[in-house]
């Protein structure tokens, strides 16, 4: 059964904090006192600029930005983008190592040694054995290919999604793309959102 990953490509969010400043006493000297202003006025400062990347509720932040992950029925490749599209996203493209480790960190600590799907944008439906991420048109600059790499098994696999299995390691897969995959019944669908 395969899920799949969204992304929204927009700018960052930011929340600045404000950290509160505590009252003076007036048992200081007044150079005690000018040292304490001046460390308070730093230390405010400071926390003014502590801003953080800011998802929205019920999504989880990782390095590439906030993930948000429901437990919906299975779908084809189709109905992904059709499901990213309505979240105001796109299924996702992995663009660099980085990426691609944050995600499968996380989906290790959430599924362990069970084996679940993701859809991707990835598909070479356009010309075989040339993969491109749909969703921005370009070819892939990083690949994780599941050993020996997409087969095109039947002659028709033409979709990407990312396999995570009993092994605990996540690698990418051509599969066919009206396919609804069943690995187990703790599969979790994922919506990818860039921030």
């Amino acid at each position: 059964m395969s899920s799949y990953l969204c992304r929204v490509r927009s700018g960052h969010s930011w929340v600045a904090k404000l950290c509160p400043v505590a009252a003076m006493s007036g048992a200081h000297s007044k150079t005690m006192a000018v040292q304490i202003q001046t460390l308070y006025f730093v230390f405010a400062i400071f926390c003014l600029w502590n801003v953080t990347n800011a998802c929205t509720d019920g999504f989880v932040q990782l390095d590439q930005g906030c993930y948000y992950f429901s437990t919906e029925n299975p779908v084809t490749w189709i109905d992904a983008l059709t499901h990213c599209g309505k979240l105001n996203s796109q299924l996702l493209s992995i663009e660099t190592v980085e990426e691609s480790f944050a995600i499968n960190l996380h989906i290790y600590r959430k599924h362990g040694h069970n084996k679940v799907a993701y859809w991707t944008s990835g598909s070479d439906s356009y010309q075989q054995h040339r993969y491109i991420w749909m969703n921005i048109g370009i070819p892939f600059s990083y690949t994780n290919w599941c050993h020996p790499g997409p087969d095109n098994y039947d002659g028709n696999e033409d979709c990407m999604h990312l396999i995570h299995g009993s092994n605990g390691n996540t690698c990418w897969n051509d599969a066919k793309c009206w396919a609804t995959h069943v690995f187990d019944d703790n599969l979790t669908k994922a919506y990818y959102r860039k921030t």
